[in-house]
């Protein structure tokens, strides 16, 4: 028999480790003295250690509820084994308090999604029509097992913030990937490293570079841990790729996932033994993180061959093999669409074989479900290029160095059943290492950042006035190349000592959100002092930032979020989880060292989770209509109920519906 989440207040645990709000599981037959397994509700960390990254033990356990709670809304979603929905149970509580135990009468259930927001009183700047409430903080559980002894701590995440989550990478790494699986975890690739060891170690060899990592990691948020990926031999080490999810591949076994690494960087030699994988070239104009000197040689690296991995989602262990159909590549651009898989440009070369560099000019298309790829030349040679998929028929390819010294006007718009013939160049591309997202609308490309190609060596960002672009593609090819209003961030003429300026950067990391948003994070901002566009590490080629900015469609222009974040990075991922809120992990970021004095660059293992929702509800309770804030108000809507911010749903007919459906004991 099931045994369900139900919601209790204990004072009892005042001063305990894990003081707070708890859940507590009440069977079906249990009676009103039954009890499962507990789910603490606990606030996620800001604490910061000495070294001023993610304090990892108050990370790990969380923090009691804030002092500024008064309301907490907690709503159980049983669903069955095909994931259709069975039952719904809502309620809100006083906090502090002694609520009633709650139980969900769902005898079918195979899972439990938990949900939990915290309220307090509006503020004054409130509009009086968001019902009195504040939403202050967020979390939730996927996929609970109803019949599980033990339940993890269901952390709650500030709004509009980024906060530590309760996980570190295994092995710190930089310039990886991060690929979302079906159920929710997020699988973690390659990367550049500290050591070629394999040893957990994080600081920055300034004068050897770093060496490049193949191990895998899997991340998952029901519980907050991070386990390694275990393969039979030693996997290719690879950086700067990419790695997509595709919809099946007939050479993996039946329950197996199957994804595409594509391209990528890795050692000149086969036994690993020789140079670091990458230089930091000293100087400001002899690039940052490159394979290249300075003249265009190439350090004692090769590009990467395409591979599959074909992974067991419960055991963990992987297997991969060659992905035929497309030369090695380092640098390539790549996207996943409607047609597939597209992979266009790039170099392909082998130093350790003393192979010339040679600019790659083809595209392929990996279609997937097991069917062979498709190669057409386009004859545009790419290096750090962004390629984004519109439809079917169409991507653009923006930006990138036409070779390791030269650089012409790289925007151009692939078409054709292939994806592959260029048909227009809309405007000047003359960046590398951007980010670009698709929004919404389905025609048009936000372009963020990158670092400004003059000679080929990526320099620095472009200016402030044109390091947001929103590309607009018609029917016919493209329409328009437009600057993003920034005027949120105070305007052009901010210095250094302002924190509300605008900081083009280069290597950060960019995700589509909630309504038509984009979450733009971290990246490495100008080495040169003139250009303003600093943060604590002026001149320094590994320079971090913890900006975050929103790209709204509706108003077309990008804001600074309420918080930064709580890491500053550059090289790292953001990957959107189930519940909507965002996952950025790993990068190169800096340690603090004696006593403030020193600020050491390391490889991050650190994990955070930023919350998207707002603080007030975007919710006028004259109009009724969903909070696009609530996590499942659409989700609600579908069996006749409705809530308001701070309030317990309600059925049209049935307004007494949820304690029903709690079961009030």
């Amino acid at each position: 028999m099931s045994r369900l989440p139900s919601v209790q207040s204990t004072h009892a645990l005042a001063g305990h480790a894990l003081a707070g709000l708890v859940l507590t599981c009440l069977g079906m037959s249990c009676g009103s003295s039954g009890k499962g397994p507990s789910i603490s509700l606990r606030s996620a960390s800001e604490v910061m250690d000495a070294t001023n990254r993610c304090d990892f033990a108050s990370a790990r356990d969380g923090l009691p509820l804030k002092t500024d709670v008064s309301k907490v809304r907690v709503t159980l979603r049983s669903r069955d084994a095909d994931g259709k929905t069975v039952d719904f149970c809502d309620r809100v509580i006083d906090y502090p308090g002694d609520p009633p135990f709650l139980r969900l009468p769902a005898q079918n259930a195979t899972r439990i999604d938990v949900f939990a927001e915290a309220f307090g009183p509006a503020d004054a700047m409130d509009s009086p029509n968001a019902g009195g409430f504040r939403r202050l903080s967020t979390g939730s559980l996927y996929g609970v097992d109803p019949t599980a002894q033990t339940l993890g701590a269901l952390r709650l995440y500030d709004v509009a913030a980024a906060r530590c989550a309760g996980a570190r990478f295994l092995l710190p790494r930089a310039f990886h990937s991060a690929t979302p699986l079906p159920d929710g975890r997020v699988l973690f690739i390659g990367g550049l490293v500290a050591s070629s060891s394999g040893v957990a170690t994080i600081d920055f060899d300034t004068t050897n570079g770093a060496p490049a990592t193949g191990s895998a990691e899997i991340y998952d948020p029901r519980d907050q841990t991070i386990v390694s990926v275990m393969e039979p031999t030693s996997p290719m080490p690879r950086a700067f790729h990419a790695a997509q999810l595709l919809d099946g591949n007939a050479s993996c076994p039946s329950g197996q996932l199957a994804i595409l690494l594509v391209g990528g960087v890795t050692l000149g030699d086969a036994t690993g033994v020789g140079p670091q994988l990458l230089n930091v070239f000293p100087g400001v104009g002899d690039g940052r993180l490159v394979p290249f000197k300075s003249d265009g040689t190439p350090l004692n690296t090769q590009a990467a061959a395409n591979q599959i991995l074909c992974l067991d989602p419960v055991t963990h262990a992987g297997r991969r093999e060659d992905a035929p159909g497309a030369p090695p590549c380092a640098f390539s651009a790549s996207g996943l669409g409607p047609s597939g898989l597209i992979q266009t440009g790039g170099l392909s070369y082998d130093f350790s074989k003393a192979q010339p560099v040679k600019p790659v000019t083809s595209t392929v298309r990996y279609p997937g479900s097991g069917v062979a790829p498709t190669v057409a030349m386009i004859g545009s040679e790419r290096i750090g290029a962004t390629l984004t998929q519109i439809d079917a028929n169409r991507a653009l390819v923006w930006g990138g160095a036409s070779s390791p010294t030269t650089v012409g006007d790289l925007v151009t718009v692939l078409a054709g059943s292939l994806g592959v013939t260029p048909v227009d160049v809309v405007g000047t591309g003359r960046t590398a290492f951007h980010t670009a997202t698709l929004l919404p609308d389905g025609s048009s490309v936000l372009v963020t950042g990158g670092f400004e190609l003059l000679t080929g060596d990526t320099k620095q960002p472009p200016v402030i006035s044109s390091a947001v672009r929103l590309v607009t593609l018609s029917s016919e090819g493209a329409s328009s190349v437009n600057a993003v209003n920034i005027s949120s961030f105070g305007g052009y003429a901010k210095t250094c000592t302002e924190d509300a300026r605008y900081r083009p950067a280069g290597f950060e990391s960019a995700t589509a959100i909630d309504r038509g948003r984009v979450l733009v994070t971290g990246g490495s901002p100008s080495t040169l002092a003139a250009a303003n566009h600093c943060q604590d590490c002026t001149g320094s080629l590994l320079c971090a930032i913890s900006q975050v900015s929103i790209y709204t469609a509706e108003t077309s222009a990008i804001e600074p979020a309420a918080h930064p974040l709580q890491v500053a990075r550059l090289g790292h991922t953001s990957t959107r989880l189930p519940d909507g809120t965002v996952l950025i992990a790993g990068g190169i970021g800096s340690e603090t060292r004696n006593g403030n004095l020193i600020a050491v660059p390391v490889f991050l293992g650190d994990v955070e989770v930023f919350n998207p929702r707002n603080t007030v509800p975007p919710y006028d309770q004259r109009m009724g209509g969903v909070d696009g804030d609530d996590p499942i108000a659409a989700d609600l809507m579908e069996v006749g109920l409705k809530r308001a911010p701070g309030l317990e749903a309600t059925s049209p007919d049935s307004p007494d519906s949820p304690a029903r459906r709690c079961g009030s004991l």
